[in-house]
C-alpha cells in the first residue's frame, strides 16, 4: 500500500528526554524485529502515540499530572496576580466614578 503521510503544517519542536528517547528506540527495535525494513521517525511515532489517546484526560491522569507538575508557589503567585488585577480594576472603576461627578 502506497500511502502518503501528511506533512505537518507548522513544525513544533518538543525536546525528548534521554529516558523517553531510549523508550522510543526500544519500541522501534521491537518493531524492526517484527517488521523488517520499517522506519518511523521520532515525530511520526510521538504523533501516533498522542493521536491514539483520548482527547479527555481521566481522573487518574489529572491526579498523576498534578503530582508530577503542580507547583504550589506558582499557584499562589497566580492568585496574587489575579487579586492585584481585580484590585486595580476596582481602583480604576472607583476613580472613574469620582471623575464622573
Amino acid at each position: 500500500m502506497d500511502e502518503t503521510k501528511p506533512k505537518p503544517q507548522n513544525k513544533n519542536r518538543v525536546t525528548i528526554d534521554p529516558h523517553s528517547k531510549q523508550k522510543l528506540n526500544d519500541w522501534r527495535t521491537q518493531l524492526g524485529q517484527k517488521f523488517p525494513g520499517i522506519h518511523i521517525s521520532d515525530s511520526e511515532f510521538v504523533n501516533w502515540l498522542i493521536l491514539k489517546q483520548s482527547s479527555t484526560l481521566t481522573a487518574k491522569q489529572f491526579s498523576e499530572i498534578k503530582e508530577v507538575f503542580f507547583d504550589e508557589i506558582k499557584e499562589l503567585e497566580w492568585k496574587l496576580a489575579q487579586a492585584r488585577a481585580v484590585q486595580a480594576g476596582l481602583a480604576l472603576s472607583h476613580t472613574s466614578n469620582e471623575n464622573a461627578r
